[in-house]
């Protein structure tokens, strides 16, 4: 069966593939211009051949990213990912890329990590070689701290796509969270011979050394060639507050809450709990759960909130809420 299904033509016509591969070109740059021209490139790709299964998969994955990346609301976007990818089963039942991005939906928006856990093994079953079945499925086992299936998951992401640039920043993200922090940065550099700017290598690389002057220069540099994307913004807020910069930290707050208040909410949550005002932190917490920011299912390992702030009961009861492992009692 495995056989039969790697053999298939998903399409008989050769304009629909090539738009197709052209969207998945544009979806893995991961920047705001790369997934407008990912969703054109596959609507064309349905529009040549509207039985071809795989543009669908391909829309379900772009909408399913843009709330991660704090490009668009996640409750606007998320059920045209949920859609895309039923669409895509339907038209083909054996795709793989199909059932991992309705897995991806089911992990980051209905908090349903066994239903996840399920989907990303089929995807993986159908097709061993489809690396993001394994990317994010290893990301969720990070989100549990489950760090060594992680690790093992993302390196064989990896593996299979040597030339991806977000795969080497969430396995850096993994040895990072595992103390090995040499290890992480080497990680990050394989993704900056590609592109040195790129905002999540960048962002995992300045949380493992305390070179104030190398994670400043790095940080700017990917802010101005990332504006709309504003995890480096968060990440040079957190490098002012450890240099004890704290009015210029507060500056990257006020420019985030103009640019970035309609998108952004977790992100407010740890800038507010660094300057030690956890009741406007819970606020945002509190909003941005309640808004399926994909950012909540990575609240213990994105952001950096104080230990007295992940045991206050509002904290606990919010992680609770979207059945975070680490908090629902078994």
């Amino acid at each position: 069966a495995e056989a039969q299904q790697l053999a298939r033509k998903a399409t008989d016509i050769p304009e629909a593939e090539t738009e197709y591969q052209k969207g998945r070109r544009e979806w893995n740059k991961r920047s705001k211009e790369g997934f407008a021209n990912a969703i054109k490139h596959f609507e064309r790709s349905i529009k040549l051949d509207p039985n071809f299964a795989n543009p669908f998969a391909g829309l379900a994955d772009t909408y399913g990213l843009l709330p991660s990346y704090n490009l668009e609301p996640a409750l606007e976007v998320m059920p045209k990912a949920k859609l895309n990818a039923e669409k895509a089963i339907e038209l083909n039942p054996n795709l793989a890329e199909a059932f991992a991005s309705l897995a991806w939906y089911q992990f980051i928006f209905e908090f349903d990590r066994k239903g996840a856990e399920e989907n990303f093994n089929r995807a993986i079953k159908l097709n061993p070689n489809y690396a993001t079945a394994y990317h994010w499925f290893g990301l969720m086992m990070n989100t549990s701290l489950n760090l060594n299936r992680s690790t093992v998951l993302l390196k064989k992401a990896f593996e299979l796509e040597p030339t991806s640039l977000i795969i080497p920043s969430n396995l850096a993200q993994a040895y990072r969270l595992a103390g090995q922090l040499e290890l992480a940065m080497e990680t990050c550099e394989i993704a900056f011979e590609t592109n040195p700017n790129f905002p999540s290598a960048v962002h995992h690389y300045t949380m493992c050394h305390d070179d104030y002057q190398d994670s400043m220069k790095r940080l700017k540099v990917a802010i101005l060639a990332y504006p709309s994307i504003p995890m480096t913004r968060r990440a040079l807020f957190k490098v002012f507050m450890r240099n004890k910069e704290v009015d210029l930290a507060k500056d990257q707050l006020i420019y985030s809450l103009d640019h970035f208040h309609d998108k952004m909410t977790l992100g407010f949550a740890e800038m507010y709990a660094g300057l030690g005002r956890y009741d406007e932190a819970f606020r945002w917490l509190k909003r941005g759960v309640e808004s399926k920011e994909s950012a909540a299912s990575f609240v213990l390992i994105a952001f950096q909130f104080p230990d007295d702030f992940k045991e206050d009961p509002r904290f606990v009861e919010l992680m609770k809420s979207i059945n975070h492992p680490l908090f629902v009692e078994k």
